[in-house]
Parts: C-alpha cells; structure tokens; sequence
C-alpha cells in the first residue's frame, strides 16, 4: 500500500541489487555466477541476519564447549586419575572414628584380592623454623614467605608466618599404622623403628615452576636429630620427636600436601604417646586398599562390597572406588556436554529455520531475477552454481568467523593450563566439530536445494511477462 503504482509496475519491491557492492573474492572464486551470488546476499542481508546470527553463536558455543571439556577431561586425567592409578583402588573413610579403636586391620589384609592396605589418620601441629634450619637452596630463593608469595595462584599462603626471629610453618602429621610405617621406612631404606618421625623435607619452588610442572627445593637442613611439634590450637603445648629420616618420597596414600608445610609421618604407637600434647587427630580415620586385579570394574565392586560387609556392621563407613569415580566422571561430562550441546542444536536449528523460510520464498523474491539472469544467458547450470555459492556462504560464514576466535581460546587455555599443545591435539574434539558442521551444511543445502527445485520449475517467460507483485 506504500509503493505508488509505477514501483508495482517496475517491480521495486523485489530483490534490488547493490550495483555500488561488488564480491571480489567470489568473483574471482567462482566468477560470474559468484559476483551474481555474493550481490544478491548482500541484497538480502537483513533477511538473513537472523540466520548468521543464530549459526555463528551455536558453532562458536559448541566447538568452545567441546574444546573446553576435552581440555578439562585432560588436566583430570593428569592430575587425578593417571596420578592416583597406582595409589588406591578402594578408599574408605571412617566416620568419627580414633585409629587406635579400629580393630578390623589384620583382617582386611586378609581379605583374598586385596594387595595392600594402610589405615592412617590425619592431625595438625605446627614448629618453628629458625632462619639457621633453613636449607641453603631455600635461603637463596629467599626464604618460604617469597615461595609462598610468588605462587602461581597469586595468593600469599598462610601455611608460613615470621614469629620472634623464626618461621613458624604448618606441619600436617600423618598417622601411620605400624606395620604401614615399618613398610615405609623400608621403602625410603631406614631401618624400621617405631619410636620417631619421618619429615618430609621439600617446599615447591614456585619461582622457577608451574602447578603442572612442580620443581621441589629441600626445606630444611637435614642435622637436627630432633622436631619440636608444637600445638597448634594452644600455645602451651608440644612435643620434642626423634627425627629418623628426611626424605622427599611420601608413602602410597591418597593425599594432597600443602606446597609450603613441613609434613611429618609418624607410626600410631608414638602418636598415642603424643596425642595429648599436640591436641589430638581428626575425627575421622581412612583406609586406603590396592586390588590384585586392579582393571576389572566388576571384581573392584566385588572387593568393594566385601570390605563393606566387614566394616560397616561396626563402623559408620563410606566408601570409594577408583574405577566407578571415573566411570562416573566421564558420565557428568557427557550430561554437561549433552545439555550444552542441545541448546547449541536449538541456536542451530533457529538459523536453519530462517534459511528454509528465506529460500521458500525464492518463488515470489526472486523468479524475475533469475528469469532476467536467463534472459540474458545465464544457463540453469549457472542458476544452480549460484544456489550452490549463497549456500556454501551462509553455512561457511559461522565457521569461518568463529574458527579465529575457537583457536584463540584454545591457544589461551593450553597456556593457562600449562599443557603442551602436542598433548592437546590428540585429543582435541576434530570429529564433533566436524559432524556439527556438515550438519549445518547439509541443512543449508537442502534448504537451497527445494528452493532452487521450485524456481527452476517455474516457466521463465511467464516470469518475465507478469508485472505484478505475486
């Protein structure tokens, strides 16, 4: 109702090319039939915003979503499960429950299928750390307030503190049981002794190392015979240890240990001599067990639900499995991945959507423009050609706009991580994205293919013979 008559009659409200906008890189692509193509994209910009909106953000969505679970699947395969594979198979925690009450030891270790077993229980003290105890590679490092400050997590760690002229640092004790401390003085080559402790005498010099990639300096000298623990909830209470060993090769146990303490491992028959002193354990106690057969998810269970039955009649227990945590890991990963990847399908299928409508409409937008084009010479060879370059245009755009972005991402996020791009590669998502893509494509084509079947049907002279709008 806008347009005056002789518009109608000169068909303004069709498809109006931009002369003054030519498409090199078509045109030299593909030719005539790629400036013909890349003219009337440009005509019809507006009509299909909606499309390369909603296609670029569901490419972009789903190759950053599926480069950052692989990437993450990577670091948690290094620092977990690859880490602890030769650690523990079953992990049990007692609930407030003494070390010294839990009298079923002798019996898990006769368990058939059980390789080894270790009950320990966790406490805290702290000692102090003269300037003249510092190790000399820790000295020129300058000392563990530097260490601690220049952490890669950029925050100043309160395991160290100066206090009257000394440092005056955590010490995390781990509570072995005797035959488990006996086996482990036997490991670092000590002779088994039950009557002192065993220091585990590094600090991470986070100076010259990463998290990933951790270089370790000796923390103290290794001349003192003994370690005043001190309390670590009052002032007044401590104990003075016999230091047996200094050594920087923990024992087999699923433990995390602060970068900047001083841990001790001392066997339970001592630490039931200086509980009192230094304020008592942790309320729970862990069982770490090995498995024979340490592959088979089924006999894990098995083993699992066997130490169950022996434990939980008198004690209030939970229990882990290495190979179910992973089996239900890998399951989280694809429920994240599956519901992030349905609402980048839906972004998908909305652009999908507005190229069907934009190319259904080819009937009534444009059949005077390809009539004229026939007119002139443009074969149906070369109408298909061009539906071939808009399509390979609109489905490629998103890609060719997002791939930058996805490959800057993953470059920022290797780095972050500390992982080498050789050891991404391998595992990088190359056959989702893919598949992702073709989809796009082939839902463009189709799209192009229904809509150039209906104008290529058309009869062209009557094409050119009609003047009105429909």
């Amino acid at each position: 109702s806008r347009m005056t008559p002789l518009e109608a009659i000169r068909n303004a409200g069709g498809l109006q090319l931009k002369k003054k906008k030519k498409s090199r890189l078509l045109a030299l692509l593909f030719g005539m039939e790629g400036e013909l193509a890349g003219n009337a994209l440009k005509a019809q910009k507006k009509a299909l915003r909606t499309s390369t909106l909603s296609l670029t953000l569901s490419f972009f969505g789903f190759s950053i979503m599926m480069n950052f679970f692989s990437l993450s699947t990577l670091s948690t395969q290094y620092t977990y499960f690859e880490k602890y594979q030769n650690v523990w198979d079953i992990m049990v925690t007692l609930k407030d429950t003494k070390m010294e009450d839990f009298k079923l030891t002798e019996k898990l270790r006769e368990i058939r299928g059980i390789q080894d077993c270790v009950v320990y229980q966790k406490a805290m003290a702290k000692v102090r750390i003269p300037d003249s105890w510092q190790s000399d590679e820790l000295a020129a490092l300058g000392g563990p307030a530097v260490l601690a400050g220049q952490a890669a997590s950029g925050a100043t760690d309160a395991a160290t503190a100066k206090e009257a002229g000394a440092w005056l640092a955590e010490a995390p004790i781990v509570i072995l049981d005797d035959d488990a401390f006996r086996a482990y003085c036997e490991e670092i080559g000590i002779t088994p002794r039950l009557d002192g402790t065993i220091i585990l005498n590094q600090i991470w010099d986070s100076l010259h190392s990463n998290f990933r990639h951790r270089i370790y300096v000796p923390y103290v000298k290794e001349a003192q015979d003994t370690v005043t623990l001190l309390n670590a909830k009052q002032e007044s209470g401590q104990a003075e240890i016999p230091v047996l060993a200094y050594t920087q090769t923990v024992p087999v146990l699923k433990e995390e240990y602060n970068n900047y303490t001083l841990v001790q491992f001392m066997p339970l028959s001592l630490w039931e001599k200086t509980a009192d002193h230094l304020g008592g354990a942790e309320e729970d106690t862990y069982v770490r067990i090995l498995s024979e057969n340490r592959t088979d998810p089924a006999e894990m269970a098995a083993l699992e639900q066997e130490v169950g039955r022996l434990i939980s009649p008198d004690y209030d227990m939970v229990s882990e499995n290495r190979i179910q945590d992973k089996i239900t890991n890998d399951l989280m990963i694809q429920g994240y991945q599956l519901i992030l990847g349905g609402l980048c399908v839906m972004l998908a299928f909305i652009g999908i959507a507005n190229v069907f409508s934009y190319t259904l409409g080819f009937l009534h937008q444009r059949k005077r423009e390809f009539a004229q084009y026939m007119s002139v010479g443009l074969t149906p060879g070369g109408i298909r050609k061009m539906f071939c370059i808009e399509a390979l245009v609109i489905a490629l755009r998103p890609l060719i706009i997002t791939l930058p972005l996805t490959a800057a991402f993953i470059v920022f996020a290797v780095r972050a991580s500390y992982l080498n791009l050789s050891e991404f590669l391998p595992v990088a998502p190359v056959a989702p994205i893919a598949v992702f893509s073709l989809a796009i494509l082939g839902f463009v084509a189709l799209a192009y293919y229904i809509g150039g079947k209906k104008i290529l049907r058309c009869s062209m002279a009557e094409a050119l013979r009609d003047d009105t709008l429909a």
